[in-house]
């Protein structure tokens, strides 16, 4: 016969046992075969992880601030999440919400590329963004001085 101990309470017999954990952790299960001939124990460990929901890239944001522009994302799936920013020949950036000096004014496309679930979830986003960079110009004039007269 076959006599299991999947490790939480739970036991079950027969070749092979099916068994649905509740909780993520470390379970150690043991097994106890049997016949006429005699007996063989085996354990081995397991580790149950939580089910990770793959990301999807719900909204891309922005907001310039004349030629610089701070990127924004709001995600869903199971955290943590790696990002990749992607403004072509500008750069690229992992951060969560990275700032870009794009220089001009003009229209940019970028993506958006997140992992999660030990990178077996997978997104992607293409996004434009809208800059108008104001230019300061500053205008310095001499200052006279008038000797005192005496």
């Amino acid at each position: 016969g076959f006599d299991w101990d999947l490790g939480d309470g739970t036991l079950g017999g027969g070749m092979t046992v099916t068994h649905a954990y509740t909780q993520a952790g470390a379970y150690t299960v043991h097994l106890l075969a049997s016949n006429a001939c005699g007996w063989a124990a085996m354990s081995h460990t397991l580790s149950v992880v939580e089910p990770c929901t793959p990301v999807e890239i719900v909204t891309v944001t922005y907001s310039a601030e004349s030629c610089q522009v701070s990127l924004s994302a709001e995600l869903t799936g199971t955290a943590p999440f790696t990002w990749l920013w992607d403004m072509g020949t500008l750069g690229t950036s992992t951060e969560t919400h990275p700032l870009f000096d794009l220089g001009q004014t003009g229209t940019y496309t970028g993506t958006l590329e997140a992992w999660n679930c030990g990178e077996d979830g997978y997104a992607v986003h293409t996004f434009s963004v809208d800059v108008f960079c104001t230019t300061e110009y500053k205008i310095y004039l001499p200052l006279l001085f008038k000797g005192a007269e005496n």
